[in-house]
């Protein structure tokens, strides 16, 4: 009767082991595809440095593949210099994208001299500040 038992006590155990890896693998592999997909839309492999008539920016995005959504989100993240001001920089952009759907699904554009929040959304909502707009995000850059 005990060699039944650990018998099927380790039948139920290989069966959830099996059950748990599966989606693991497949789980990594969309995460792997989502950051692939991530670095071919937003050329991330090229410099993220761009000279203009004005001054400069700086690009850099962060991906992240959603279970919740089961979609590839990108945070790109552009900050201006000023050639009057090179020693700061003179603002800051941030924007959720769908990767797949190249859909912006929340921004922000921000003057960092004075602090002063020009225009925020996240999907189609107003926001008022930094804060308000990192808490919104949250569901497309989270788990």
């Amino acid at each position: 009767m005990i060699k039944y038992s650990l018998t099927i006590l380790a039948f139920i155990f290989a069966l959830i082991s099996t059950c748990y890896a599966a989606p693991n693998k497949d789980l990594y592999e969309l995460q792997e595809r989502c950051s692939k997909r991530t670095a071919e839309v937003f050329h991330t492999d090229e410099n993220n440095i761009t000279n203009t008539d004005k001054g400069q920016s700086i690009t850099g995005y962060e991906n992240h593949f959603s279970e919740t959504f089961n979609k590839c989100f990108a945070r790109e993240a552009i900050t201006n210099f000023n050639r009057k001001s090179s020693k700061s920089p003179s603002n800051l952009f941030y924007g959720v994208w769908d990767v797949n759907e190249s859909k912006l699904m929340a921004s922000i554009l921000k003057l960092l001299q004075d602090d002063k929040v020009i225009t925020c959304f996240v999907n189609g909502k107003k926001c008022h500040s930094e804060d308000e707009f990192n808490e919104l995000i949250k569901p497309y850059m989270e788990q």
